[in-house]
């Protein structure tokens, strides 16, 4: 047991973080405090911070690009290992979930209140869609599609995965959509 130097609670050796400089081998404050401080740190510097990583990035792109491919292998293989636990599965559902609304630029009341204005169905063929933060049917194709004009970036709607690639594979083409409809129509006579 160690006392943390900062919340004053004594916790278990596995909550701090190893270091070779300190005496006993452990950081002096535990992992929750040091993370608490990393994101006031960031929160408050947060434009300097994004400035000189962008600074970074463009100035050692081959250094990045290089690590990226040299360590491939190990993220996916740290990945797979992810998957195999059923709080693995969870925390990259989360993931990958965070990551589609900061894409489209979504809250999750937002996103919430998308799903709910269509009634947790696809807009197109109104397959009932899988809500991601209950339980539902495991069909991957039922899990909700960000759907977003490629012009403008607007958000039209959520739609299930097969009518999400159709629409892509169109490329949001309204006359050659009206083709296939025409061509469907006269092919089933």
């Amino acid at each position: 047991m160690k006392i943390c130097t900062k919340c004053k609670k004594r916790k278990s050796e596995k909550e701090f973080y190893l270091r070779r400089g300190d005496r006993k081998g452990y950081s002096t404050h535990c992992i929750k405090c040091i993370s608490e401080h990393q994101r006031l740190y960031r929160v408050k510097n947060n434009e300097r911070l994004r400035k000189k990583e962008a600074l970074y990035r463009l100035t050692n792109k081959d250094k990045i690009r290089a690590r990226v491919l040299a360590n491939k292998d190990k993220t996916n293989k740290a990945r797979c290992a992810r998957k195999k636990t059923k709080e693995g599965r969870k925390k990259i559902k989360a993931e990958q979930r965070r990551y589609r609304l900061k894409k489209y630029g979504l809250t999750m009341a937002a996103f919430d209140s998308l799903f709910r204005g269509q009634k947790g169905k696809c807009a197109i063929c109104n397959l009932e869609l899988v809500d991601e933060n209950n339980k539902g049917r495991k069909v991957s194709n039922a899990y909700p599609r960000i759907d977003h004009c490629h012009k403008t970036g607007k958000i039209r709607g959520l739609l299930c995965n097969r009518c999400n690639v159709a629409m892509g594979a169109f490329d949001d083409d309204i006359k050659l959509i009206a083709k296939v409809a025409i061509y469907l129509e006269r092919a089933n006579l």
